[in-house]
Order: C-alpha cells, then sequence, then structure tokens
C-alpha cells in the first residue's frame, strides 16, 4: 500500500512541477513580449515628433456644441430645400469650410 502511495505522491509531484514550470515558462514569455513591445513603442516615439499639447479647449462645450447644431440644422435645411446633388454638396463643403472662419468672427480667439 505505501509503495502505491508513494508513486501516486511522485506522480502529483510530477505534475505540480511540471505545472509550475509552464507557469514560469508562460510568464517569462509575457515579460519578454511586453518588453519588446515597449521597446517598439519607444523606438516609435523616437521617430515621430511630438507636437505640444493644449490642456485646454479652444472653445467651451456650450458653444462647440452651438456650432455643431447650427452646423447639422442648416445640413438638414439643405438636404430638404434643394433636390440637386451638386447644390447639396457644394453648400455642405462651403459650410464646413466656412465654420472656422465664422467661429473666430463670432466667439473670438480664445484669451485662455
Amino acid at each position: 500500500m505505501s509503495k502505491e502511495r508513494a508513486r501516486r505522491r511522485a506522480e502529483r509531484l510530477a505534475v505540480a512541477a511540471k505545472a509550475r514550470a509552464d507557469a514560469a515558462q508562460r510568464d517569462r514569455q509575457r515579460v519578454e513580449a511586453r518588453k519588446r513591445r515597449q521597446a517598439r513603442r519607444a523606438a516609435v516615439r523616437r521617430l515621430v515628433p511630438r507636437l505640444p499639447r493644449r490642456g485646454y479647449s479652444r472653445r467651451t462645450r456650450e458653444q462647440q456644441v452651438g456650432m455643431i447644431m447650427v452646423i447639422v440644422a442648416v445640413g438638414v435645411l439643405v438636404w430638404l430645400l434643394f433636390d440637386s446633388w451638386t447644390v447639396r454638396i457644394a453648400v455642405l463643403v462651403g459650410m464646413l469650410l466656412a465654420t472656422p472662419v465664422v467661429a473666430t468672427a463670432l466667439f473670438g480667439r480664445s484669451s485662455r
């Protein structure tokens, strides 16, 4: 009986040792993959120039929502009033190109 128990214990220990070795191998592979990924990202960051970022929005949220609502309203009106695709597209493109100019004229430049 004790030989059988010893054999089963040895099998359990062997299976546990294999599981620990597999887990350690996966951990090493995960760490190596993370290091490769970080090195790749660092290389890309060195190549791509970084632009300075503003910590604030040029327009307030209310101003942005108001501009978007006006753009959508004009778009819907153009869509409903004109049947010609060329007129629709021309007015919409013109509106999108004129939006920054109109926003600057209405709201002024940011003073923040």
